[in-house]
């Protein structure tokens, strides 16, 4: 069943939320749910339009496109700011909404956006901290289809997820930085975790304290809670990340034998309330735009990119900061 929702979702075709169903699988519809592959969005069968109910599986996962049922979103803007008021601009978003988006453009010309270099981008940010990679503190992100090492570096949908949850000491802050977009997939998402704990009891948080995990991206890593304090208070930090050829990155296993039920159980309780995250946010990149995150307080992640402008359509700059 598993694959063949695999072939379905492969037959789903179309853009801007209708799709058309082939010949083909038809029959199967009813069998194979398909509600759960395209979740909120509207499908066209045999030329009649229907609506069909939300999704109740919110990690639909194709083995090509990545995670492709986010949660519905709020779709925000970036704010347009002089370069003189970056600094303050930011600090102030990062401190009210734990992410600032912003434009920034030339003091006196509010027609073109900045777009930064590397040794640019780590200057202007230097008042949030120092690099988390002083060697490259700069990564290229430029999504292009084909197996990738690197799960950001294809076409993919992304699960919601902290930068560096493995880590004992994750990064504070992450900053992407748009330098080209022609791509009108890849939206990218925002989950404040804070609110998926309001939905878990008691017994759920005390076992994300006291359960312990490694993953496959640190192996070498000491066991670690998904509910701890990484040095600014207690917080949920989590990563498990689909690549793009579908193999698991970065996910979380139980440390040990004795932990390996309660483990299990807990991320199976975890998982569908973290990817059904409340309150979530989107906003599609335009050259200029700079993202900075507060890592320890705001997941992210992603809708697959189209890929319909070819290789080189999209490149981000990204940046990890102490």
């Amino acid at each position: 069943l598993h694959r063949l929702r695999h072939l379905v979702a492969a037959a789903v075709q179309g853009r801007h939320g209708v799709h058309r169903i082939s010949p083909q699988v038809e029959d199967a519809l009813d069998v194979l749910q398909l509600f759960r592959v395209v979740g909120h969005q509207a499908v066209e069968h045999n030329g009649a339009r229907a609506t069909l109910r939300p999704a109740t599986d919110p990690l639909v996962h194709d083995a090509r496109r990545g995670w492709v049922n986010p949660p519905p979103t709020e779709l925000i803007q970036a704010e347009v700011v002089a370069e003189s008021e970056l600094e303050a601009t930011v600090t102030a978003r990062l401190d009210r909404d734990g992410f600032a988006l912003v434009r920034v453009h030339k003091d006196g010309n509010h027609k073109a956006s900045v777009v930064y270099g590397d040794d640019a981008l780590v200057h202007r940010l230097k008042f949030l901290g120092a690099p988390y990679h002083p060697a490259t503190p700069v990564l290229k992100i430029i999504p292009e289809d084909g197996p990738r090492v690197q799960a950001a570096g294809s076409l993919s949908g992304l699960e919601f997820h902290n930068e560096c949850a493995y880590e004992p000491t994750p990064p504070r802050h992450l900053a992407l930085h748009c330098r080209k977009n022609t791509d009108d997939g890849g939206q990218l998402l925002l989950c404040d975790p804070s609110k998926v704990l309001e939905q878990l009891d008691e017994p759920t948080k005390d076992a994300l304290r006291t359960l312990t995990f490694k993953t496959t991206t640190r192996p070498n890593n000491a066991p670690i809670p998904l509910l701890r304090d990484a040095g600014l208070g207690e917080q949920l930090l989590y990563s498990g990340i689909y690549s793009a050829g579908g193999a698991r990155q970065g996910m979380w296993r139980p440390a040990s034998e004795k932990e390996d039920a309660a483990g299990w159980k807990l991320l199976d309780a975890l998982l569908p309330r973290l990817l059904s995250c409340p309150g979530a946010r989107r906003f599609l990149w335009h050259p200029g735009d700079l993202l900075v995150i507060a890592n320890h307080r705001i997941m992210h992640g992603r809708t697959p990119l189209s890929g319909r402008a070819g290789d080189g359509h999209r490149e981000l700059a990204h940046l990890r900061i102490r």
